[in-house]
């Protein structure tokens, strides 16, 4: 099974997948940690994650099929109209602004 297929069938096996670097018990960078963490504050005690550093393919395949797609363009309408704010948010600050929103 190639890379894309794994990723695919993950996705559609799992109500919630988080790619991320270490495992939930133990992140391996501040973004996995604050994934971790706004799952948990959403409520979501359950999730299937990949450590994508045990295998680097999958996280350059990622990496590859986002390349073109800002994140913050999935989350801008929401921050905003929730901030009052008329400003771009990227990355780990997405993160953070939706933890405020759930706390």
């Amino acid at each position: 099974m190639g890379i894309e297929q794994f990723i695919d069938n993950e996705v559609k096996a799992n109500d919630v997948v988080l790619f991320m670097k270490g495992t939930p018990q133990f992140p391996q960078c501040g973004f996995s940690a604050l994934a971790v963490q706004a799952l948990s504050a959403c409520g979501v005690n359950s999730f299937f994650s990949v450590n994508v550093l045990e295998n680097p393919d999958i996280r350059r395949s990622l990496f590859a099929a986002l390349a073109n797609v800002r994140p913050s363009h999935l989350f801008d309408t929401k921050l905003r109209a929730a901030n009052g704010a008329n400003e771009a948010v990227e990355g780990e600050e997405i993160v953070q602004r939706l933890l405020t929103l759930v706390r």
